[in-house]
């Protein structure tokens, strides 16, 4: 269970970072592809502890049905980040 503990905490860092490099206060709006497995637990995790909105990040979710919907959505632009359940699509095209 530690584990999940740091994954959360390490993709809370890289929300944070993204959010700085923006330099605004104002609320970022992230929209992350997922397919719920879990393998995204500690995703779930953070948005359950409210990791995100402590850091002024929303989330919007767009749950999909397959990997391969996921990586179309990010080279399309239409995500910004998917949940590691996007990684079974990038093995896959490996």
């Amino acid at each position: 269970m530690k584990s999940y503990k740091l994954y959360a905490v390490l993709l809370l860092v890289i929300l944070f970072l993204l959010n700085s490099c923006q330099g605004s206060s104002s609320e970022t709006v992230v929209r992350v592809g997922d397919l719920p497995t879990v393998h995204a637990l500690p995703f779930y995790v953070a948005m359950e502890e409210g990791y995100f909105e402590e850091m002024n990040i929303k989330i919007e979710k767009v749950r999909l049905e397959s990997p391969n919907l996921i990586l179309d959505g990010l080279l399309a632009g239409n995500l910004d980040m998917s949940t590691t359940s996007g990684a079974m699509g990038i093995a896959g095209i490996a």
